[in-house]
């Protein structure tokens, strides 16, 4: 049973009338959404959600910029993180997993251009296992599969805009801004077909 009253500046109010109350079991413990996060210089983070309903082999979410750093990967839980087992990548890779909050970020190396993967974590708290598949491939700013004139003029008509929030698919090399380092990087592309 509760009430419950209201204070401000002119006092507390009276308290309401008393209303039973049953608490709810806690939520699950789940993954709730993914992202692929990379820093363009001071221009900040910028994050590309990833579809999580698909497999490797499936329409998978592309990330066209290039890893720099690393490829950082966060899977988003709906409440904080305590441990995580262990993260790997499939086929090829190596990775490191940091958590903090509600993330686990998963900072992947040696991922191929113009290659799938799969990273999975095991035992987020103990219990929760962990997945998303994209695909990589540098250019791919349509998420069409494949760098072609699309991407191309995509990129080109961006030239000289700073990053934010609605263009840093087409910072290529994460800079800050798009130039023409991104142009001739997409260009160089073309015809790339993601496996």
């Amino acid at each position: 049973t509760c009430s419950v009253t209201a204070t401000n500046a002119a006092g507390t109010s009276i308290a309401s009338t008393s209303v039973n109350v049953m608490p709810a079991a806690s939520i699950p413990f789940a993954l709730i959404g993914a992202r692929s996060r990379k820093i363009h210089s001071a221009a900040g983070a910028f994050e590309l959600p990833i579809d999580l309903t698909q497999s490797i082999t499936g329409l998978v979410t592309v990330e066209p910029r290039f890893s720099g750093g690393g490829h950082r990967i966060v899977f988003q839980f709906n409440g904080p993180v305590g441990s995580v087992g262990s993260v790997g990548i499939t086929p090829l890779g190596s990775a490191v997993a940091n958590y903090s909050g509600n993330e686990v970020t998963v900072t992947a190396w040696n991922i191929p251009d113009n290659s799938r993967a799969t990273v999975t974590l095991t035992n987020v708290n103990g219990t929760t296992p962990a997945q998303a598949s994209l695909g990589f491939l540098v250019g791919d700013v349509n998420s069409s599969g494949s760098v072609n004139s699309g991407d191309i003029s995509a990129v080109k008509a961006r030239v000289g805009q700073s990053t934010h929030g609605a263009n840093f698919k087409f910072d290529l090399n994460a800079s800050g801004s798009i130039n023409t380092g991104d142009t001739s990087i997409v260009k160089a592309r073309a015809g790339l077909t993601l496996p």
